[in-house]
C-alpha cells in the first residue's frame, strides 16, 4: 500500500492511498477525508486496471471534495455565487447524483442538458437563478423551436439539478428558484386514442405466432402489465410451489434502459409494488405455456432469451417490431392506414383499463390493479368507457368482456383476411391492366 497526496497542504482536504488488490486484479486508489475532528474516515473508491488512471479519477475527486469543503465554510450569501450552473452540473452533480440515476435518465439528460441548459443557463451563478430568469429560459427555448413536452422535461430536470444543489448546500435560499417557473401546456387540443377491446386483444392472440407471444399479449392485455414488467417474471411471480396458479401475480421490479444498458429496478412509486388478481383466461395460457416449456424450475425466466442476453430476458423493442405489429397487420390495422404506429403494445394496457372501466370497477380498484399513482391517471386511462353510457359492454363483468372477446375475435381475424385478399387481387388486375 502506498499514500498520494496528503494533508499537509491546507488548501487540499484528506488524503489518498493506493494499494493492488490481487484478487481482482486492479489498482484501487482510495480518496479519505475527515468531515470534522472526531467524524469517522469516508473513504472512495477508484478501481482500475492501470495505477496512474486510478490516481487519476481519486484526485478529482479529491479536487472536487476540496472545493465542498471549502463551499461549505462561505458565508450563506457567497456560496451560490462561486459556483455557476454548468459548474455544478458538469462537477458534483455529474459525479454525485448521476450515477444514481435509471439507466433510461443516464441516456437522455446529457442531451437535454446540453441542447437546452447549457448555452442559457450554463454561466449564471446559482445564487442569480430566479423565476425571472426560468421564464426568460422557457421563452428562449420555445423560440428555438422546443415543443411543450420538451419544454416541460428540460424544466423537470433543470429542477432536480438545483434541487440537488439545495441539498448538498451548494446553494441557498428561502426557496427553490424555480418552484413558480410558468410550465407551458400544449395549444392543441389532446388527441383520443385508439382504444383497443378485447375481441382485438383476443384477435391478437389468435394470431400470435407462439405460446409464449400469446402470454405476453394476454399479460398486458387482460391483467394490464407493462411491457418492462412482464419480462423478468419468473414462474414463482405466476406459480405455486406445488407448480399451480396463484391467485395473483406478484409484480415488485421491472426493467430500465435498453440493450446492454438494461438492468432490473425497483418500481416508480409504491403503489407499482402490487398483487392483481391472475383471471382464469390468463392463468390457463401460463398453465399451458409451463407444460409446453417442460415444467422448468420456478425460479427460472418465463420469458427468458433464445440469444446471448447479458440478462437473459427478452428484447422488448424486438418483440414489438418483429411480433407486434406483425400480428396488427393480421387483424387489420393495414401498415400503410392512419392507426399503425399508434397502436404499441402499451395500448394493451389501455384495453385491460377500458375493460375494468365497463365492469364498473371502483376507480381505487382499477388504481391498485394496474399501480397507477394517482387517480387522475386511472380516469384519464379508462375515460371511454366512463363517458360510453351507450355502450352495450357497460356493466358487463370481466369473465364475460373476455368471453365475448374470444368470441367475436375469430370473425375480426377472418374479415383481415379476407380484407387482404381483396387488395392483393386489385392490386394484381391494376398491375396487369397497366
Amino acid at each position: 500500500m502506498s499514500r498520494a497526496g496528503g494533508s499537509d497542504n491546507a488548501t487540499v482536504v484528506g488524503w489518498i492511498e493506493t494499494y493492488y488488490s490481487r484478487r481482482h486484479g486492479e489498482w484501487n486508489a482510495r480518496f479519505r477525508y475527515r468531515a470534522a475532528p472526531g467524524q469517522p474516515i469516508t473513504s472512495i473508491n477508484h478501481r482500475h486496471e492501470e495505477r496512474a488512471v486510478a490516481v487519476k479519477n481519486a484526485g478529482q475527486t479529491q479536487i472536487a471534495e476540496t472545493q465542498h469543503f471549502h463551499n461549505q465554510r462561505m458565508p450563506a450569501i457567497q456560496r451560490g455565487r462561486e459556483t455557476t450552473f454548468s459548474d455544478f452540473v458538469n462537477g458534483e452533480w455529474m459525479r454525485r447524483r448521476f450515477p444514481q440515476l435509471s439507466p433510461n435518465s443516464q441516456e437522455n439528460y446529457p442531451s437535454v442538458i446540453n441542447k437546452w441548459m447549457s448555452d442559457y443557463l450554463g454561466d449564471y451563478p446559482l445564487a442569480e437563478l430566479n423565476t425571472t430568469v426560468g421564464n426568460n429560459w422557457i421563452e428562449w427555448m420555445e423560440e428555438n423551436g422546443a415543443k411543450p413536452p420538451t419544454i416541460r422535461r428540460a424544466l423537470n430536470i433543470a429542477r432536480g439539478i438545483l434541487t440537488f444543489a439545495l441539498k448538498r448546500g451548494v446553494l441557498v435560499g428561502p426557496g427553490h428558484p424555480f418552484a413558480y417557473v410558468d410550465v407551458p401546456t400544449d395549444r392543441k387540443p389532446r388527441r383520443d386514442f385508439y382504444s383497443l377491446g378485447m375481441e382485438h386483444v383476443e384477435a391478437l392472440v389468435l394470431v400470435m405466432p407462439t405460446s409464449e407471444d400469446k402470454l405476453i399479449t394476454l399479460l398486458m392485455g387482460e391483467e394490464g402489465m407493462r411491457m418492462q414488467e412482464v419480462l423478468p417474471l419468473r414462474w414463482m411471480d405466476l406459480l405455486r410451489p406445488d407448480g399451480s396458479a396463484r391467485a395473483q401475480i406478484t409484480i415488485d421490479k421491472a426493467t430500465s434502459g435498453k440493450g446492454t444498458k438494461r438492468e432490473l429496478v425497483s418500481l416508480k412509486t409504491a403503489s407499482g409494488y402490487r398483487r392483481p388478481e391472475l383471471s382464469p383466461r390468463v392463468a390457463q395460457a401460463v398453465l399451458a405455456f409451463y407444460a409446453e416449456q417442460g415444467e422448468p424450475e420456478l425460479e427460472s425466466l418465463v420469458f427468458a432469451a433464445t440469444d446471448n442476453s447479458h440478462d437473459g430476458m427478452r428484447d422488448g423493442a424486438n418483440w414489438r417490431k418483429r411480433v407486434f405489429y406483425p400480428a396488427l397487420e393480421r387483424i387489420g390495422v393495414a401498415q400503410n392506414g392512419p392507426l399503425y404506429g399508434k397502436i404499441t403494445p402499451h395500448r394493451l394496457r389501455a384495453a385491460c383499463a377500458t375493460m375494468l372501466g365497463y365492469a364498473q370497477w371502483p376507480k381505487m380498484k382499477v388504481l391498485l390493479h394496474l399501480g397507477h399513482q394517482s387517480e387522475t391517471t386511472t380516469i384519464a386511462w379508462y375515460q371511454r368507457a366512463l363517458e360510453d353510457e351507450s355502450h352495450d359492454l357497460n356493466g358487463m363483468s370481466v369473465d364475460d368482456q373476455i368471453k365475448r372477446g374470444r368470441k367475436e375475435a375469430p370473425a375480426l381475424v377472418k374479415r383481415a383476411e379476407e380484407e387482404r385478399k381483396r387488395k392483393e387481387e386489385e392490386a394484381k388486375e391494376a398491375a396487369e391492366a397497366g
